[in-house]
């Protein structure tokens, strides 16, 4: 069985920008919108290839359910029918997400935990999304979902999607703070690799004896250049993933060119 997916990250989405008031505004006005950045790349890859999309999380910019309406409908134009498979970040709101993507309201309003299976893979959204925890938490009550969701997936491919990082090693910014369960729940599981994105880079390495890949951003990228200053520039990439025998391959699309400087900047918030 070969399946083919796409995984990109932190889309950071709005109609209008000029109406955002985030340390981010700066930067906004000069971005190419996030939007025509994932059409460019997305040129690279043969869509009729794709058997789902994974994005992991800051769809939107602090975004309304407007925000979030329009930006299901224009990735809907680039992907058409192929099923889309989100998580969120510290830069989405759950009740608006609920309201704009998912068209429903008096829903869950506290976490956003989803399985699903496409093209015969199960897929686990882990919302790590956590108002008081910018950078990220995954509780005990987490776990427990989790739990249900792993034994739920009767032992068939899983693939487990969070927005926030989970390594200390791999960027500056701090990881998601998550309990030993949450570690030995993947270790001992049938997932069999781990999707994030937050840190706005690229990054492929192993969580819990499990492939683990970060997405690139589609939006913007930082640099840091101190503790008090960060270098911003666009730098828009994405990952086309191949899964055949047991085997993830991931083929990196965009992520090293920069195509915009924005400058430095002294951040008043996380990314």
């Amino acid at each position: 069985m070969k399946r083919c997916f796409l995984h990109l990250s932190d889309i950071h989405y709005l109609i209008d920008y000029t109406k955002c008031n985030s340390f981010y505004a700066e930067i906004f006005k000069e971005l190419t919108p996030p939007v025509e950045q994932i059409r460019s790349l997305v040129k690279e890859v043969n869509v009729t290839d794709i058997d789902f999309v994974l994005i992991s999380g800051d769809l939107t910019e602090n975004g309304n359910d407007e925000d979030y309406k329009h930006l299901k409908m224009h990735l809907r134009e680039i992907f058409g029918n192929i099923p889309i498979i989100v998580t969120l970040g510290n830069h989405d709101n759950i009740k608006e997400f609920n309201k704009g993507w998912l068209g429903s309201v008096g829903i869950n309003e506290s976490s956003y935990h989803v399985l699903v299976n496409e093209a015969g893979i199960n897929i686990i959204s882990l919302d790590s999304s956590s108002e008081k925890h910018p950078d990220g938490m995954i509780t005990e009550a987490d776990c427990d979902w989790l739990e249900e969701a792993i034994q739920d997936s009767k032992n068939e491919p899983t693939i487990l999607l969070t927005h926030h990082h989970l390594l200390d090693s791999q960027f500056s910014m701090p990881r998601a703070q998550y309990p030993e369960k949450f570690i030995q729940l993947v270790r001992d599981s049938n997932i069999i690799a781990v999707f994030n994105g937050h840190t706005h880079h690229f990054y492929s390495g192993e969580f819990a004896g499990k492939p683990y890949f970060t997405a690139d951003s589609v939006s913007f990228s930082a640099e840091y250049v101190s503790d008090n200053h960060v270098y911003f520039v666009q730098r828009p990439g994405l990952t086309f993933f191949c899964l055949e025998n047991g085997k993830i391959i991931p083929n990196r699309i965009g992520g090293i060119k920069i195509s915009k400087y924005f400058g430095i900047f002294k951040p008043k918030e996380e990314i």
